[in-house]
């Protein structure tokens, strides 16, 4: 049996801290009040210089710095393509 992957933990540490106070301020003068937790993850990937892989990405669009990707959206693609084709195959049609 092989180790699982190692994912290191990133801390919330002053450097986060303080962008998502700015950021958190920003947001807030403009009406648009982001979740405590949202406001931390963003700082920890802005601080860090790390993209952010989540389903939400509309939770992070507000955030400057923030680069997202979501990547169950090109699984969700392939699998549309793959069930159309799987259902024209069974209706006796070809794949165009």
């Amino acid at each position: 049996m092989s180790d699982p992957p190692f994912l290191p933990i990133i801390a919330f540490d002053e450097q986060a801290a303080r962008w998502r106070a700015e950021e958190r301020a920003r947001l807030r003068k403009s009406g648009r009040t982001p979740s405590y937790a949202d406001s931390q993850i963003a700082a920890i990937a802005v601080v860090n210089e790390l993209g952010l892989v989540t389903r939400n990405t509309g939770d992070f669009a507000d955030f400057h710095g923030v680069q997202t990707a979501n990547w169950f959206e090109q699984n969700e693609a392939y699998e549309s393509a793959h069930e159309l084709a799987q259902a024209s195959l069974a209706a006796g049609g070809g794949v165009s």
